[in-house]
């Protein structure tokens, strides 16, 4: 009878050991990765008529976040208002910088001032002409750069360009003047062009949740994690 005893306790430990071993709970995320690609016959870097300019393209990378979701659970004693909760940190990721951006550095290589006035920038996708915001172009239309210094200033689009677009995306700067006659007059302009090619992918990654079970009120429960039911954003640790 008591090795019948002992043979129970000790499948019940075993049982009890078996139950608490913990089988992670995985979440699947879905983002879109976008690229840009310089083309072939565009170069990063440009010198003509004594002007160089260098360009820099953002490089996307993926950024893990976390959404905080927690829900009320059974509560078999409730003291002084709280309650058991169940805390689920679900990984998600944002892709950053989320705007399409071109920074430029033109360098005079010079004698002479140049003077941008009347020099016109543009971006297209594939062809077709899109806004870009005022603050990078104020920059060229009103600027100069004396001998032997650099300008340095940024092109972004007014719109990002929608996920799922693949398209040939154009930077340009035309008429440079680079040339003068005696009178002032323009007796040379200089133009420079990139062309890149963006595209996007779809991304799947497989992380865990975190999950934690705490007992405590619904208004420290509001305060600390964002309103009763609803998701908010952590940063990853």
């Amino acid at each position: 009878m008591r090795s019948v005893v002992s043979t129970i306790l000790m499948l019940m430990v075993l049982g009890c050991a078996a139950s608490s071993t913990k089988v992670p709970v995985m979440s699947e995320a879905q983002f879109v990765m976008p690229s840009l690609t310089l083309l072939e016959g565009s170069s990063r870097t440009q010198e003509k008529s004594g002007v160089r300019i260098e360009t820099e393209t953002p490089t996307f990378k993926a950024v893990k976040m976390y959404r905080l979701l927690y829900s009320p659970k059974f509560t078999p004693l409730q003291l002084a208002g709280s309650r058991n909760y169940e805390l689920r940190m679900e990984p998600w990721y944002a892709v950053s910088p989320q705007e399409l951006e071109l920074k430029i550095r033109m360098t005079n290589l010079l004698d002479h001032v140049l003077k941008l006035s009347g020099t016109v920038v543009a971006v297209q996708l594939d062809g077709r002409m899109v806004d870009i915001k005022p603050e990078g172009l104020s920059k060229v239309k009103l600027g100069f750069v004396l001998p032997q210094q650099t300008l340095e200033f940024s092109l972004s689009l007014e719109k990002a360009i929608q996920s799922s677009e693949q398209c040939v995306v154009t930077f340009s700067i035309y008429e440079i003047v680079t040339k003068t006659d005696a009178a002032g007059n323009a007796t040379e302009r200089t133009s420079f062009t990139w062309e890149y090619a963006y595209k996007t992918d779809a991304v799947r990654r497989s992380d865990e949740v975190r999950i934690q079970k705490v007992y405590t009120t619904p208004q420290e429960v509001a305060s600390r994690h964002g309103g009763t039911g609803l998701w908010s954003q952590l940063p990853s640790k």
